[in-house]
């Protein structure tokens, strides 16, 4: 039992910052997880942290059509900052959400 209320505090804020943002500093949402290669169900590729048999964490899926996606991932899903290489050199960077790129902080067009 924790006899002081400021470290119960203290503990506390510190739980729940480790829930709410598992990426920040050393407590990064792929320490730990194992790195694997898989083929999922649409042909694409991944290689990187998964976590229930799905993307979670950093990695890198490729697709059949040559387009590339190298960033962060959440249930097999883009989530957090990552970047859409094309084949024809087009590119995308920015922080994605639920599989969809919600903040675009580069967009290089092919010459």
């Amino acid at each position: 039992m924790i006899k002081s209320p400021r470290l119960a505090i203290l503990i506390l804020l510190f739980t729940v910052a480790l829930i709410a943002f598992p990426s920040i500093g050393c407590f990064s949402a792929t320490k730990g997880l194992p790195v694997m290669t898989l083929t999922l169900p649409d042909g694409s590729q991944y290689q990187g942290a998964v976590l229930n048999k799905q993307p979670h964490g950093r990695g890198v899926k490729t697709f059949p059509d040559g387009r590339q996606y190298s960033g962060l991932f959440r249930n097999g899903e883009f989530d957090g900052y990552g970047v859409m290489s094309y084949p024809d050199g087009r590119r995308e960077t920015g922080n994605w959400q639920a599989g969809k790129l919600i903040s675009n902080t580069e967009k290089i067009q092919k010459n």
